[in-house]
């Protein structure tokens, strides 16, 4: 008995120590993407610094149309990144990585402000090739994802290149043999005319994600997640009458908020299953502005000579937490696991660029929706759009957490007997 229990131990010990090496490698492997992404982070907020130095600079003349082009490469990457990560990761740990992208973003958007305070654009730009060049250096030495391999028709390399992400066990073999039963299917996609390509938006594993994550991120957007963090010091100078408040000290203040929450939200997305984290931050984000829109319409009306201004910060720091915990990062997230391995780049690219035309308008647009419905009325307008949303995803947004891809894709197909249609899944 004493030789037994010892074996055990000794195998139980083994297997921990493997999950332990596996979670190393595919963290190194995220650490790749994290890096573009921190630049990206730099890249959108590199425009809060660099315009204003660029106005006072006489040998540059900026203009609106010139200045909109800074932080393109975010739309061109931001596919690409999801779909790495989803497509290299176990189930159990992807609710971990895909939000350490979210992390990252905001790490660099907070590192352009930073730097930017102290320092001159032309070396913050500078400072800002390390993490792309790094990226670039890491990705030479680690694998291809496997499902890109076996889509080229190199299933050997697919195959070793599964192994060291994942190892060796039933579920991850399981798991290859379905990946590798679809090769003859891309391969016959791949021969197909331009017509036929279009067929794909006629099947319910690519119309079904494609029009839950348009609603995901319409929620996230009419949330107001974009035009407040670009006009976080207007809002909050008109919101508490104190002019006075330095432009700088303000936004690296969110920054720290919003790191803070994206940390918040990788434990999460670990823990929590995404239908409750997304009704948890819709709920908080709802709640936060109309806490602050309540307030404003008040105080407007009936003028205290109370200080209540610890109301709109309180609001505003729920707000940022709560959205960035949860209703951010999500979406991303979840654009890398809910198409099919056939359609995944083609639908992670249609989102990508939905969200981003949606984020030009709303920030376009913000400025005007004050002035026309003043501020109390723009953050009600953003609590009916998140509370609205909810509601749509609370009947559409199937649980994804810890489910194989190819789960995932059976489930939205009906064909697998486990899940005959989508609503089972929630």
């Amino acid at each position: 008995m004493t030789g037994c229990s010892a074996d055990a131990t000794t195998n139980i010990e083994f297997h921990g120590e493997k999950v332990f090496v596996l979670r190393v490698r595919q963290a190194i492997i995220c650490f790749g993407p994290i890096l573009i992404t921190i630049s990206l982070g730099l890249a959108e907020g590199y425009s809060a610094i660099l315009l204003p130095q660029l106005v006072k600079d006489e040998n540059w003349h900026i203009n609106s149309e010139l200045s909109s082009w800074i932080g393109m490469c975010v739309g061109v990457l931001s596919p690409v990144l999801v779909i790495y990560v989803a497509e290299t990761s176990d189930p159990s740990f992807r609710g971990f990585l895909l939000p350490a992208l979210s992390l990252a973003l905001n790490i660099g958007i907070a590192l352009a402000h930073i730097l930017g305070t102290y320092l001159e654009w032309k070396l913050v730009a500078l400072l800002a090739l390390i993490f792309p060049s790094g990226c670039f250096i890491l990705m030479l030495f680690v694998p291809e994802s496997p499902t890109y391999l076996i889509k080229k028709g190199k299933p050997e390399m697919a195959k070793n290149a599964f192994d060291w992400f994942r190892g060796h066990s039933v579920e991850s073999n399981a798991e290859f043999a379905i990946l590798s039963s679809k090769q003859i299917d891309e391969s016959s996609l791949s021969r197909q005319t331009f017509l036929q390509h279009l067929e794909v938006f006629k099947r319910p594993e690519f119309y079904k994600p494609l029009l839950i994550l348009m609603i995901f991120f319409s929620t996230m957007q009419w949330a107001g997640n974009n035009p407040i963090a670009f006009y976080t010091v207007t809002i909050l100078q008109g919101s508490l009458g104190d002019s006075s408040i330095n432009p700088y000290t303000s936004m690296l203040i969110m920054d720290g908020v919003r790191i803070f929450a994206s940390v918040l939200g990788c434990f999460a997305q670990q823990y929590l299953k995404r239908r409750k984290l997304m009704m948890i931050s819709c709920s908080g984000t709802t709640i936060s502005l109309l806490v602050l829109s309540l307030y404003l319409f008040l105080n407007g009306r009936y003028p205290s000579d109370a200080d209540l201004s610890w109301i709109v910060v309180a609001s505003f720091v729920g707000y940022v937490l709560f959205i960035n915990a949860g209703l951010l990062p999500l979406p991303y997230s979840m654009s890398g696991e809910l198409f099919a391995q056939s359609s995944r780049g083609l639908g992670s690219g249609i989102v990508t660029l939905y969200n981003m035309i949606l984020m030009f308008i709303l920030v376009k647009i913000t400025p005007s929706l004050f002035e026309g419905l003043g501020p109390a009325g723009t953050f009600l307008l953003f609590a009916i759009c998140c509370f609205v949303g909810m509601g749509l995803l609370i009947a559409t947004l199937p649980e994804t957490k810890d489910k194989p891809l190819h789960e995932i894709e059976e489930c939205f197909k009906g064909s697998d007997a486990r899940y005959p249609n989508l609503r089972q899944m929630l």
